[in-house]
């Protein structure tokens, strides 16, 4: 084996998408389990090491899912071996002695206890083939790895990724169980259809009624925009449900776009405006991102009664963007928002009596998804909801 002596980390868009196929599988700060700790103690006995772990690297850190002979323990990234393995994952990363290595003989783990000398760790990898941690043997002797030992260790690695793959689906499939009782529950028939048919009933309807009938002319307005509310929310619904079983295929996707897109799609009244300030190039799925961005916008119109014009801004943030949607208004009762921003933080979706949140719910598992939070923004006279997302390499677009 060829030690490196210039590990290259990734470039930026590949750490993102990397994190992203990370926090996917959802891994991390798990209890124990006997199966990572058994093959953590295979490793340690196919190579002839006395210390043996299975680890993760997070943005920051290194977090170890098993070990045996105490020699990896949760340290920040700058001091891992393991992050090393993971620029190359395609190879078995070997240091034969560390305290002649360039990049560790100053490492607190090598002049310290366990005083770590031997390291070889097999990269586990994503299904898309992005580095998400090791399984790796150490040694407080410095030595070698043979042929064999090598392909010992890539051969449990690769079980690791099927592992936690099984993990990820098992886990999408228990979801989407859930989510069809719900829907069956929420839902009898094509509704949406019907609301449609309702809903272009009473325009035509509103073209018959006299100009001076003005209450009746409000009446029918109210109708039809209740009507429009209620199919989004189905729609919305529907889309929750969908994400269970989808993959999500993510690109540099320009939020301006995407937001113009939204708004096409989500046949709002004439009146709402929309002005965006700066947007950038977020990494993300492009279907899921306008759907979020078109329910963020509904939301909006649903609870602001004015139509002051919602602005959308951006902020660049620590390896991702802020966005936020907001508009003025003084007509949001505290118990609304309250309700919105429990609908937001909640982790579970919405029972079949909350069906107003399923748009609040299908934004907030768009955005858990993509690594990022959501929540509403503080303000008495203005209403403004916010989330991150990853991708702030990219230039804000004019």
């Amino acid at each position: 084996m060829v030690e490196r002596t210039d590990p290259a980390f990734p470039e930026p868009d590949a750490e993102m998408q990397r994190l992203a196929d990370l926090h996917a599988y959802d891994i991390l700060d798990t209890a124990p389990e006997e199966t990572y700790e058994d093959l953590t103690a295979l490793a340690a006995k196919l190579c002839g090491r006395p210390m043996a772990a299975i680890t993760f690297i997070d943005e920051h850190r290194q977090w170890v899912k098993a070990e045996v002979g105490g020699g990896a323990e949760d340290t920040a990234r700058s001091e891992s071996f393991c992050a090393h393995a993971i620029a190359d994952p395609q190879d078995v990363y070997v240091v034969e002695d560390a305290s002649k290595h360039p990049a560790f003989e100053e490492n607190p783990y090598v002049v310290g206890d366990p005083g770590i000398r031997f390291y070889a760790g097999a990269p586990i990898t994503s299904f898309r083939g992005n580095g998400l941690g090791t399984i790796c043997v150490l040694d407080s002797e410095p030595g070698d790895l043979s042929e064999d030992e090598s392909a010992a260790l890539e051969a449990l690695s690769r079980t690791l990724t099927m592992q936690l793959e099984l993990r990820r689906r098992g886990r999408e499939l228990r979801r989407a169980v859930e989510d069809m009782e719900l829907v069956a529950s929420a839902v009898g028939g094509d509704v949406q259809e019907d609301l449609s048919t309702v809903h272009t009933a009473l325009g035509t309807l509103a073209e018959h009624v006299d100009e001076d009938e003005t209450e009746a002319r409000e009446e029918l307005a109210a109708g039809r925009e209740a009507a429009r509310s209620l199919a989004r929310s189905i729609g919305s619904l529907e889309e929750y449900v969908d994400l269970a079983r989808r993959r999500d295929p993510r690109d540099p996707t320009p939020l301006a776009d995407a937001l113009e897109q939204a708004k096409a799609e989500a046949e709002l009244p004439d009146d709402v405006r929309i002005e965006a300030h700066g947007l950038p190039v977020a990494w993300a799925d492009r279907r899921q991102l306008v759907t979020l961005l078109g329910n963020l916008v509904g939301l909006l119109v649903d609870l602001t009664d004015a139509r002051s014009p919602i602005h959308a801004t951006a902020h660049r943030g620590e390896q991702r963007w802020r966005i936020e949607l907001s508009s003025e208004t003084d007509d949001v009762s505290q118990a609304r928002r309250k309700a919105t921003q429990a609908g937001l933080a909640s982790q579970t979706p919405p029972g079949p009596e909350e069906g107003e949140l399923w748009g609040v719910a299908l934004c907030r598992r768009i955005v858990d998804r993509h690594g990022g939070q959501i929540g509403l923004s503080p303000g008495e006279d203005r209403l403004g909801v916010w989330f991150t997302l990853p991708g702030p390499e990219a230039s804000p677009q004019p």
